[in-house]
């Protein structure tokens, strides 16, 4: 159940947002485990700041969010690769 508090802020979404919107702002709080009205508000801070206004654009900010993430992790994967790996390890004496 919502509380009285959460239900308001929705509206308050509702009335500035399309449904459509909300429920896929609701769908990336969920994937991403951050099940707050506060996250929900944060991704619409964001969609507003980057001119996020329809259904598609929302889709092509979160393809980019996620291609983005992935970037990142791929790049710290990487970093530690570097650090670890044999050649590395045999040419500084590490041993691990």
């Amino acid at each position: 159940m919502l509380s009285p508090v959460v239900v308001n802020e929705l509206q308050d979404i509702l009335s500035t947002h399309a449904a459509e919107l909300l429920e896929l702002a609701i769908a990336e709080a969920v994937k991403a485990n951050a099940r707050s009205i506060k996250y929900i508000r944060g991704i619409f801070r964001n969609w507003d700041n980057t001119g996020v206004k329809t259904v598609e654009s929302a889709k092509l900010a979160i393809a980019e969010h996620q291609n983005n993430v992935s970037i990142k992790k791929g790049k710290s994967e990487n970093d530690r690769t570097k650090y670890t790996s044999n050649e590395n390890q045999q040419k500084y004496g590490l041993h691990f």
